[in-house]
């Protein structure tokens, strides 16, 4: 059982949160003033759940690849304490799970969430092929932004697109951070990474994107009429944002490792700013 933990890295919940609050995000902008707690529940269960098997996907196609890897040679796949099969059954069973919480929501959400099965198959391999995975992975991992949304509205608006994309330029910026961890075997095995892309200018990118993720929710605030509170919680994100990348060592895996752990702290503090819209 452990190994299977190990597999769905619930060992590991920095993952699911970051999986989860973009969901979050999503839900309380289309309640504004009411707080979903029924959806806010199920969409933290279906994140563990897919972020799960979207690991357990990951590990099954670069298990050849995280053998090379000081950071991940010992997952459970890589070190042949599970087959590729067995990975590949319990995969079924994450996603038969899913796929029941998913159609206990509106149609138009549970489209985009069997859209996003696609996206969560087809990224691992990206790696493989641009120099910009993380752009797809946050494509991929942000998703549940929209489904939040449209669980509880059915209607488009600007504010949607804009947390979309602020959601996005978030994920770039920590995936970036957490890529610097394995620069040193991704180059040796050829493996692309914004971190490798961008490495001599990390910092100055990270700003960018986190400066745009700022923008971004400014804009809603304003879009919405949010209350002052909202202002002074995206205020506090962006300082903390600002830390990430001041203080940053992309030569110490260690120090990329806690600055990326430190965005689960950073998705409580826009959460609580969505409290006020």
């Amino acid at each position: 059982m452990i190994e299977y933990i190990k597999l769905m890295r619930l060992n590991q919940p920095t993952g699911f949160f970051l999986v989860f609050w973009p969901c979050s995000f999503g839900l309380l902008l289309a309640s504004q003033y009411k707080i979903p707690i029924f959806f806010l529940v199920l969409f933290f269960i279906g994140s563990i759940i897919m972020r799960g098997a979207g690991c357990v996907v990951n590990d099954i196609i670069d298990r050849d690849i995280d053998k090379h890897v000081l950071r991940t040679k010992n997952r459970p796949i890589a070190n042949g304490r599970i087959s590729a099969f067995k990975a590949a059954a319990f995969c079924v069973f994450l996603s038969f799970i899913g796929f029941l919480i998913l159609i206990s929501l509106p149609t138009k959400a549970i489209y985009i969430g069997i859209f996003s099965v696609i996206l969560i198959i087809t990224y691992p391999f990206m790696k493989r092929i641009t120099n910009y995975p993380q752009a797809f992975l946050a494509v991929t991992f942000n998703i549940g932004a929209v489904i939040g949304y449209f669980s509880i509205k059915s209607d488009m608006n600007y504010s949607l697109f804009l947390l979309y994309i602020a959601c996005i330029l978030w994920t770039l910026g920590y995936d970036t951070i957490y890529g610097h961890q394995d620069k040193k075997y991704d180059k040796k095995i050829g493996i692309k990474s914004t971190s490798i892309t961008f490495e001599n200018n990390t910092k100055r990118v990270l700003l960018f994107f986190y400066s745009g993720m700022f923008l971004c929710l400014l804009s809603i605030g304003f879009l919405e009429n949010a209350e002052i509170f909202f202002y002074i919680f995206v205020a506090l994100s962006y300082m903390q944002l600002l830390w990430q990348v001041i203080s940053l060592d992309t030569d110490s895996p260690e120090d990329c490792l806690q600055k990326f752990k430190s965005n689960i702290y950073l998705g409580a503090l826009v959460f609580c700013a969505f409290l006020f819209i």
